[in-house]
Parts: C-alpha cells; sequence; structure tokens
C-alpha cells in the first residue's frame, strides 16, 4: 500500500525493532555535538540539537566526520569503510528483544541497527546502516524470527524508516532558520509523519520516509516551519539498495536474554558494560543472518550543497520501525530512548532527542 499521505488509516500492532547509538559531547573544529539544551534561543521544540542519553559507553556517536566521498550504492558495501562511521550501537537491543510477551515476540521479528556511517559529494546524502538477526544465539527455538528476520529479504513485511535531517548550523548554540520544523515536527494540529506516533524535538529541517521492501519504491520528504510539519510530502527522488552482510565481518557487539529477563533501561545501567560481548564468539553466523541499507538522497532535496555541509555541517538520525502502519520507532542511530516507548502500556507519542551524528 502506498503511504503518499502523510495519515493512515489503519493501525497495526508495534513489535520488534533494532539496536543503534547515541551521542558522546565532542568538539572537531567549529562544530560541537551538543548534548545540553539549547539555551540561546526559544523555540518550541523541546530539545533543539538534542540532549544525552545517558547510555553505556559502547553506544557511541562518533565526533562530526570529514565525510567527503562519492559512494555507488549499487556496489555492495565496497565504497563504504571505517572513517565513515557516524554512530554505533548493540544488537539485541531493540524492542523485539525487551518484548515480555513471548506471543507477541514469536510473530515479530529483529529490527535491529548496529552502525550507521554516511558520506556526500556534490550530488548525493549518502547514508547505510547495518542491521543484525541475532536470534540464532538469543532465542534459537524462536523459528519464525530466526527464519524470517531479515527484512532486507522479507516478501511479506513492508516497515518505515524515517531519516531525520538537519541542515541548519550544528553548532550547539545556533539558533533555528526558517526551515527548522518546530512543534516536535508535529503538524499544526498535533499529527505525526505516518501517523506514526514519533516526534522528533532535535531540531530537523526535513524528514524522509523510505519503506524496508526493495519492491516499493516510494520514498518521500516533508518539511516544515514554524507550526511544525508539513502533513503533505514530495517524492524525495531517493535511490534504496540493500543486501547480506555488514562492514565489520568478524564481530557484533551484542547483549543475551530476551523478554522478562530484560530492562528496557539497562542500556543507561553502568554494570551492563560489562555485560556486552562478541556475538560471535558465541556463534553467531555474521554472514547468514546480518544485513545492511543504503540509500542514497540529493542534497538540492534536502536543500544545502557542500559549501554549506562544510561550513555549518549536516545532522542525521535514523530510526527503524517494525509495523506498515503506526509505524513507532523501534531502534535508531544514534540510540534514543524513545525507542523504549512502545514497551510502555497505554504509550504515548515517542519523543526522540538524542543529538544528531553530523557530517561536515
Amino acid at each position: 500500500m502506498k503511504q503518499s499521505n502523510l495519515y493512515t488509516a489503519t493501525k497495526t500492532r508495534a513489535l520488534a525493532a533494532s539496536a543503534a547509538a547515541v551521542s558522546l559531547a565532542m568538539v572537531t573544529g567549529s562544530l560541537a555535538l551538543s548534548t545540553g539544551a539549547f539555551a540561546a534561543t526559544v523555540t518550541n521544540n523541546d530539545h533543539p540539537h538534542g540532549i544525552d542519553q545517558n547510555l553505556i559507553p559502547a553506544y557511541e556517536t562518533m565526533p562530526p566526520v570529514d565525510a567527503q566521498r562519492t559512494i555507488d550504492i549499487t556496489q555492495g558495501l565496497r565504497d563504504w569503510s571505517p572513517d565513515l562511521l557516524l554512530a554505533k550501537g548493540l544488537a539485541n537491543d531493540d524492542m523485539h528483544a525487551y518484548t515480555a510477551d513471548d506471543y507477541a515476540r514469536w510473530n515479530s521479528i529483529p529490527v535491529d541497527m548496529i552502525a550507521l556511517y554516511g558520506a556526500y559529494d556534490g550530488e548525493y546524502l549518502y547514508l547505510m546502516w547495518e542491521m543484525s538477526n541475532p536470534t540464532d544465539v538469543v532465542e534459537p527455538n524462536n523459528i519464525w524470527a530466526l527464519n524470517n528476520g531479515k527484512l532486507n529479504e522479507s516478501t511479506t513485511r513492508d516497515y518505515p524508516f524515517f531519516i531525520v535531517i538537519s541542515t541548519d548550523n550544528q553548532n550547539k548554540d545556533a539558533p533555528p532558520t526558517d526551515k527548522t520544523i518546530e512543534n516536535n515536527a508535529k503538524t499544526a494540529d498535533g499529527k505525526t509523519i505516518w501517523d506514526s506516533g514519533n516526534e522528533f524535538t532535535q531540531g530537523a529541517t526535513s524528514i524522509v520516509a523510505i519503506h524496508s521492501s526493495l519492491g516499493n519504491k516510494e520514498t518521500k520528504i516533508f518539511y516544515g516551519g514554524k507550526s511544525g510539519l508539513n502533513p503533505v510530502g514530495e517524492d524525495a527522488e531517493a535511490t534504496v539498495n540493500a543486501g547480506s552482510g555488514i562492514l565489520h565481518d568478524s564481530s557484533v557487539n551484542g547483549l543475551l536474554g530476551f523478554g522478562k529477563s530484560r530492562k528496557s533501561t539497562e542500556v543507561q545501567d553502568p554494570s551492563t558494560q560489562n555485560k556486552v560481548i562478541d556475538l560471535s564468539t558465541v556463534h553467531h553466523d555474521i554472514s547468514k543472518y546480518d544485513f545492511h541499507y543504503q540509500v542514497q538522497i540529493p542534497l538540492s532535496k534536502l536543500d544545502t550543497t557542500v559549501d554549506d555541509i562544510k561550513v555549518h555541517g549536516l545532522g542525521v538520525q535514523v530510526v527503524s520501525t517494525c509495523s506498515a502502519f503506526n509505524a513507532i520507532g523501534t531502534d535508531s542511530l544514534p540510540y534514543d530512548m524513545a525507542t523504549k516507548t512502545g514497551l510502555e502500556k497505554g504509550h504515548g507519542n515517542a519523543k526522540f532527542s538524542a543529538p544528531f551524528a553530523i557530517l561536515q
């Protein structure tokens, strides 16, 4: 079903999700990755430039990355390299991993992000994120998730990804502009993008929505301003690709356990750092179960240029979901505690607030 409008009439239960990363406060050159609330300018976004998520060290957002490079996304991972890493997280930390309802978990799959990379050239922004299906070592008797857990190969599931972009000045003291989507990226009447229940409080300038199914070529971009998100998107002219394998194919850091044995706040508990292991050491099959997505988006659709990025930076957060409709975020890079919202009984909107990863 095409989702060309902001809202959808159908809602299904949101299950599962993915892994990712949130930020360290770092300064490189003239750009600062902020971990505090924006104090210099009054705006009606809750957390301009984002707030620290208080995560364990395994989650990391890199300092602003010098990422000017052309990527051919039709050539698998050939053109990507470790120096283009924007954010990293852990496997087995998405909403699927924390779902205590066995029936729900056994009828869902992980949507688990573990690393985000980025680059740009004179025409495009390029993003690549790696994903893991750790079911083989976490819950191997969950046959459905084991055999159907590679979202890029699914013929029955088509979940949105939301790519949240800021082309405003990424310096922590920079004020919003007339391109900044305020009202936490809700519409003037309080609706959210694709009726997803996701709010973005950091001051985005556009949000690109794509599909996990490569057979669905629809890509939309939404803009906004002082009154919030424009409810009508336009063609993003983006290209999406996906495939098996990840850049670091010899190790995947993650956590063990699932369901009732897990606490959703564990990623903020310092003792959890000691529980992080390389899942390949307990025989996780990376080549069989892990995969990636790539996307290229014209800079012209993002209303920016190479020179603008070099001077002001470009901020990004990618959010994965686990339902075609009512697609509340279930994982993100940089990692955001908002991805735990769907676990709460009678939950409201998920309010994303992690500082953006920055390309410059």
